[in-house]
């Protein structure tokens, strides 16, 4: 069973008008801390320009992992592990967003949005 969050049903939306206008010139978002996924799914169907990078511990990648491959489009990557307590974060990752011209650092829960430019 799907893990659900009433919270991200909720607030889906008002984010999705900040995220509409906030992410229009970017092209890829580590999201922080993907918890049930619902918003990685619902953001990526309707911002379909962004790469969405699901992250989490380790813990939490397989019910992650479960709501992608159910529900998200090909712009929603499968989840990967980063624990931000441990530094520093994986090399792999850095590299792969240092590529990029602009990317997107979103956590929904404590971080609210963050633009790294």
């Amino acid at each position: 069973m799907l893990k659900f969050s009433d919270a991200c049903e909720r607030n889906k939306d008002p984010i999705l008008k900040i995220l509409k206008h906030g992410f229009n010139n970017s092209n890829l978002v580590l999201e922080i801390g993907s918890g049930t996924a619902q918003h990685a799914v619902y953001f990526g169907k309707h911002l379909s320009h962004l790469n969405w990078q699901p992250t989490d511990l380790n813990e939490n990648l397989a019910s992650i992992k479960e709501r992608i491959d159910l529900e998200a489009t090909d712009n929603v990557k499968p989840p990967v592990e980063l624990d931000v307590s441990k530094h520093p974060w994986p090399v792999w990752m850095l590299m792969q967003f240092s590529r990029q011209i602009l990317f997107i650092l979103y956590h929904g829960n404590w971080l609210k949005i963050s633009l790294l430019v």
